[in-house]
């Protein structure tokens, strides 16, 4: 082996990788820890440190260079270096090293999942060389190329839709890639992540119908979220919206959310609203009420689409949420609610709702007179 390094050497760049695997630690713990797949990563790189460190003392001992630089070129940390800052170029990362099945023999692992789930990216650290040579089969037999591993993705993306449509796929490398490869995974679908940005903008504009929820439309007219969050309550539950609401009001994030959007709802919301609001809300609240009703284009309900009418009803899955969500499916609209009980028990069914969430907020105009 050509240009065989000294064992002063290697240690010190075993020490660069120590101080390197260190560093990741402490991004993930500080910015990543509670995202699903965010733990397990932290221990993966911790065992990629004690690695370094037992080689390091290894080598302090008894130190064989040829060997030493072999096992140094298994470390995995140009990998979980490249993943580990590739997630402040993402928002909304929900979750980090996930398997999904492929024709349920094999699985793919997506190296993390972003934009609620309408974006899965694969970190690709190998070098430029390595790529391209299996690409143009100088390479072991049974090894994938980097088409091959693409066709596989794009293949189990199109069977899972996110808000009514296929996941992108983006390819994230570390290393420039040969032009003509770059042109072919384009061809495929992939998207490469230095372009991302540019996708990501598209997909975000794509959204063009809300279904709202009558949690919503609740949330949107009460004295709570109206300028009312400063009473005290005698109800906990009350208060602690009131809190919330102080933290983060929620009127200009839905009204955010609204922006540009047909707002739709069904005949059974509407019809659940008004009852509410006839027995809770204040004289504002009604009025409010009635001014919000009037930028909804209310339709009829619709029988419950075949993707959604195996989720059996349960504590969490009650009949009139269903039929909501059901019209939202329907209508190819993503429901707007705060009922997160039903998104996830939904997808421990292995159904995801398109859903967009926000923390609730009760009728409270009465109550303040009460006090």
């Amino acid at each position: 082996m050509e240009n065989l390094k000294t064992k002063e050497e290697l240690i010190e760049l075993i020490d660069e990788k120590i101080t390197l695997a260190k560093s990741l630690v402490d991004k993930l713990e500080n910015d990543f820890i509670e995202i699903d797949g965010g733990l397990k990563t932290k221990r993966n790189i911790d065992k990629e440190m004690k690695f370094l460190q037992k080689l390091k003392a290894g080598c302090l001992k008894n130190c064989d260079e040829l060997d030493v630089t072999r096992k140094l070129q298994c470390t995995n940390l140009n990998f979980f270096s490249h993943l580990v800052n590739s997630l402040y170029n993402y928002d909304d990362i929900s979750s980090i090293s996930t398997m999904r099945k492929h024709n349920d023999e094999r699985s793919i692992r997506i190296d993390f999942i972003c934009n609620d789930n309408l974006t899965w990216v694969k970190i690709i650290a190998r070098n430029s060389e390595s790529i391209k040579d299996e690409v143009l089969g100088r390479c072991e037999y049974g090894s994938k190329d980097i088409l091959a591993v693409a066709d596989e993705f794009l293949d189990v993306a199109s069977s899972e839709m996110a808000f009514f449509r296929a996941p992108k796929v983006v390819f994230d490398f570390l290393n420039p890639i040969d032009d003509k490869l770059e042109i072919a995974l384009e061809q495929k679908g992939i998207i490469l992540g230095r372009k991302f940005k540019e996708f990501d903008n598209v997909c975000k504009e794509e959204i063009k119908k809300l279904n709202v929820d009558i949690t919503t439309m609740l949330a949107y007219v009460s004295e709570l979220s109206n300028g009312g969050s400063y009473f005290s309550f005698n109800e906990k539950l009350i208060n602690e919206q009131a809190v919330m609401e102080r933290k983060a009001p929620i009127k200009p994030i839905l009204d955010n959310v609204f922006e540009g959007k047909e707002l739709i709802c069904c005949e059974t919301a509407v019809k659940s609203f008004d009852e509410i609001v006839k027995l809770l809300a204040g004289p504002k609240e009604k009025k409010r009420a009635e001014e919000f009703k009037n930028r909804l284009k209310i339709l009829p309900d619709v029988e419950h689409p075949e993707s959604i009418i195996n989720l059996e009803l349960s504590a969490q899955i009650k009949d009139r949420s269903r039929r909501i969500f059901a019209f939202g499916i329907y209508h190819h609209a993503i429901t707007v609610s705060s009922n997160v009980g039903f998104k996830r028990a939904s997808k421990m069914r292995n159904f995801d709702i398109p859903m967009i969430t926000h923390s609730a907020r009760a009728l409270t105009e009465k109550k303040q007179i009460e006090l």
